[in-house]
This record gives structure tokens, sequence and C-alpha cells, in this order.
């Protein structure tokens, strides 16, 4: 009923580290670490000094370089995380994120980006592109996950782009998780509901919203 603590084999040769005392430039550098503990330690030891008000420019500059330039999807990842942790993605780049090759950049571009609960008309406008042009179904997820994170005059397109995607229906996630964003908009605005469930390629939301409607005495 114990815990293994560790295993060893042959003569051990530990080595002490101290990763806080190490500058920030070395820090950066730590994201490319093959070993995933350097990396997250450098990754807190960044997020506490720019709590304490240390000017972290140029090590901005050079995550941002890394999440931009590496061909390694996990070593943009790291990059965007530490970012975030740091004051956030720089809008320019976010812009260029969401348009990258590997799918797990692009979700979780559209993660950060929402983590305030906000995002600007550009970066909207690339959230509908995406939600109908989007050959990723990760990429779909998170963008209907983001749906409760928007306003809900901004959720319509962004919906009606995820419903444009048939192959979802059967999903294990998408159709409920696009319905969780969509259910605030049907007695917010019913004709337009009724509008988008008739023209969804999802029938379980199709279903959920005029359930949703019948349920409420003004959208009935």
């Amino acid at each position: 009923n114990g815990r293994v603590f560790k295993v060893t084999y042959g003569e051990e040769a530990p080595q002490k580290v101290n990763v806080a005392k190490l500058p920030s430039d070395e820090l950066v550098e730590l994201q490319l670490h093959e070993n995933d503990w350097y990396v997250r330690m450098a990754r807190r030891i960044l997020q506490q000094r720019a709590a304490s008000g240390e000017d972290l420019t140029d090590v901005r500059k050079a995550l941002a370089e890394i999440a931009r330039k590496n061909k390694e999807d996990t070593r943009q990842l790291r990059a965007m995380w530490a970012l975030h942790a740091t004051g956030g993605l720089p809008a320019e780049l976010a812009s260029h994120l969401l348009t990258s090759q590997h799918e797990y950049v692009r979700a979780w571009t559209i993660q950060l980006l929402l983590e305030d609960h906000e995002v600007n008309d550009a970066t909207l406008d690339q959230f509908v592109q995406m939600s109908r042009r989007d050959a990723s179904p990760v990429v779909r997820l998170y963008l209907a996950s983001a749906l409760q994170r928007l306003a809900l005059d901004r959720r319509w397109e962004v919906a009606a782009g995820l419903l444009t995607h048939g192959e979802d229906a059967e999903d294990h996630n998408l159709p409920l998780l696009i319905w969780y964003g969509v259910e605030p908009l049907v007695t917010a605005d019913p004709p337009r509901a009724l509008e988008l469930a008739s023209s969804a390629k999802i029938p379980t939301v199709t279903r959920f919203i005029y359930r949703r409607a019948a349920a409420d005495q003004k959208a009935l």
C-alpha cells in the first residue's frame, strides 16, 4: 500500500540545481529543454519576476521568436504558455499563430486569447473563418468551448460556422459543447435561434434549440 519514491540502478550521481538563480535569458533557453521539469520551473520563475515588476521586454521578444519560428509544436506551445504567464500573447503574434500548421498551436491560441473573456473584432473575424474552414476537430472543439466566454451578441457567427460541420454530428463532445454556447441565445433572440436551428447540420443542437424555445413562453 506504499508508494515507490524512486528506483535507481548503479552508482547515483545526483545533481543539485537552483533554477531561480539563473538570469532570465537562460530561463528562456530552458523552454527548449528536453526535461519538462526545467521548462515548468523556468516558466514559474519568469512569471514571478514579471509579477514583481521586472522588465522582461527582451525575454518576451525571445519567447515570441520561439513561438513564431520553432519547427516543433511542443516548443511553440511552451513559449506561448511562458508569454501568457508573463503578460499575455501579443496581438500580432496571436493572429499569426491562429494560422499555424499545427492544430494544437491554433487551439491553444484560441484558449489563451479568451482567458479574459474578450477579443477584438479582428480576432473574432478569424474565429468565424476558422469555425467554417478549419479542418481540425480539435480546433473546432476549442472554438465550441470558447463560445461560453464570448458575449452573447458575439457568439452567433462562430456558432453558425461550427454548425455547418455535419461530420461532427456523432462526435462525443462537440454537439453538446456547441449547445452549451448556443443555449442562452435561444431566449435572447428566438427568431434568429430558430433560423440557426433550421440551417444546422448537427441534429442534436437543432433538437435542443427547438426544445428550449418551446419551454420558454415568449419563444413558444
